[in-house]
């Protein structure tokens, strides 16, 4: 057994019980289906018993969670309620109408945690609400109702942002800062970053980031009833109150699932459950078998990864398995390291044309959401990046730099790996710091095309740069595209796809392709001494 930052890895996986042929299998076919995962670890027992990382990511990088955030704010609540700070009872009207007009507090009347918690709270929050403004409290509390308090089910991440301003409230911390002694310490985890409004408050529903180590022990702790090293760290109870399917007969993407408790999907009858984040951030758990399997990812296709985890799980769980033969564990051992994206070619320099180029500064048609990060974490930014412009190239032996500005970004610089090798780039936007790994390759047409791995957010976006005198024109691609996000919101919604919606879905994939991705970036030569 090898100890590493708290957990243990098996020396093979039936030293914990786990069928390493079934595991072959599963690794294979998720391979054969090109899900683009970027880390997942298998745990059982208290041992991982396998781990993978796609290339070019890296496994100690933390990864945006999307609304697996949820889950940890609904921890976080869970101390309050044990240290008395707040009740699942508690209501929005007892925290906030000393802040707020009677006539708001009327439109929130009988609002508690625990309604918020499970989803109930009968507020519809608008998909297009603009994170931008600043006031995300106040738009919650002016938003329509749907519904009574604790009588409908409807997925909405600002219930989760609300629970942590209501965490503020009772603490004066934001929830990151009360977790750090309570949580994160005690689990040897890093400190996670996490997406702010603009007055500091953690955005709760959304915007935790974590690497997959930190996600594992997270996960085991949790699988443990809290307990991690024998000290009981999230409060006793709290994990069967977060896991119980107050919510039943919910969405259809994933059939098997029967509802819905504090921020976790739960309900089966084998006592299954997971918490879940957009573009496939998972930890699926399987307390009977002491086990669980947790993922970050760039992938949108929810249903993809359903399907083959009920294939091969709780399946590949099994008690006093023979252990395999060395060849064959070092086989799977090896296999494992073969998962990679489709790296950019390197191709032949275009040495002519990058003598040219070389500190030539274009001034770019400016347009909002021109932007180099990922559409997936600018659309609940509070400060949102775009007008990107004065864009510079500088080539050398092996890569290129790249300097542009952006709105809430400053001027950055990434490398551009011309020779294949792994040089990654930091970039700050506004707040919120990532790594970026781009890949560049001269095409035959003369084009420059430039591949961008954000390593902490989900998202290739692509760039073919074409030179023309001294004007510059940048087509812009991303995957996963709008069509396959809106053909899983889709089913996340319980709707049936059919041909009516999946012509929508493409007509709104063109049009948010047009507005949010796809416009070529425009741009002029400028001179160097007015930028």
């Amino acid at each position: 057994m090898i100890y590493t930052d708290g957990l243990v890895r098996a020396a093979c996986p039936e030293e914990a019980g786990v069928d390493t042929f079934a595991l072959r299998d599963f690794f294979d076919e998720l391979k054969s289906k090109e899900y683009r995962f970027k880390n997942i670890m298998i745990l059982r027992k208290g041992k991982v018993v396998a781990e993978c990382t796609r290339y070019p990511f890296v496994a100690e990088m933390p990864h945006t969670m999307f609304s697996f955030s949820k889950a940890i704010t609904a921890i976080a609540i869970g101390f309050a309620i044990h240290e008395g700070l707040l009740r699942l009872d508690t209501t929005i009207e007892e925290l906030f109408a000393d802040s707020y007009s009677e006539k708001l507090m009327k439109k929130n009347e009988g609002i508690t945690v625990r309604h918020l918690l499970n989803m109930t709270a009968g507020k519809s929050v608008s998909l297009f609400d603009n994170k931008e403004k600043g006031k995300w409290l106040e738009s919650f509390l002016k938003s329509n109702r749907y519904a009574k308090p604790g009588e409908k089910f409807k997925y909405i991440s600002e219930n989760t942002y609300v629970l942590g301003r209501m965490l503020a409230k009772v603490s004066g911390l934001t929830i990151s800062e009360y977790l750090k002694p309570r949580l994160f310490e005690p689990l040897q985890m890093n400190i996670p970053f996490w997406e702010k409004d603009e007055n500091g408050f953690d955005a709760g529903g959304w915007g935790i980031f974590m690497n997959i180590e930190d996600m594992a022990k997270l996960g085991q702790c949790f699988l443990q009833n809290g307990v991690w090293n024998g000290v009981q760290v999230i409060p006793e109870g709290w994990t069967e109150a977060m896991t119980t399917p107050y919510t039943r007969g919910l969405y259809g993407l994933d059939a098997k699932n029967l509802g819905f408790g504090f921020n976790t999907w739960c309900g089966r009858e084998d006592g299954y459950f997971r918490f879940e984040g957009l573009y496939s951030q998972f930890a699926f758990f399987y307390p009977r078998e002491e086990a669980c399997i947790v993922i970050n990812c760039n992938d949108i296709r929810h249903k993809v990864i359903y399907d083959l985890v009920d294939k091969y799980f709780p399946m590949a769980f099994k008690d006093d398995l023979p252990v395999v033969s060395d060849d064959i564990a070092e086989e799977f051992k090896e296999s494992l390291k073969t998962f990679s994206y489709n790296i950019l070619p390197v191709s032949p320099r275009n040495l002519a044309t990058e003598s040219g180029l070389n500190d030539k500064f274009y001034k770019m048609f400016p347009i909002k959401a021109a932007t180099l990060l990922p559409l997936s974490s600018t659309y609940m930014l509070s400060a949102k990046p775009g007008y990107i412009n004065n864009i510079k190239f500088r080539f050398s032996e092996n890569y290129a730099e790249m300097t542009w500005d952006e709105k809430n970004a400053g001027k950055n610089v990434i490398c551009i790996n011309l020779d294949g090798k792994r040089r990654i780039s930091r970039v700050n936007f506004g707040d919120m710091q990532v790594h970026v790994l781009a890949y560049g390759a001269w095409r035959e047409d003369g084009k420059l095309e430039i591949q961008f791995y954000t390593m902490e957010i989900p998202e290739v976006r692509t760039w073919v740069v074409e030179f023309n005198k001294n004007k510059i024109k940048i087509k812009n691609t991303l995957s996963p595209n709008l069509y396959e996000t809106l053909d899983n919101k889709y089913r996340f919604e319980g709707i049936k796809t059919n041909f009516l919606l999946d012509i929508v879905a493409k007509i709104s994939n063109f049009a948010g392709n047009l507005i949010f991705v796809g416009t070529p970036l425009i741009g002029k030569e400028k001179n160097n001494s007015r930028i």
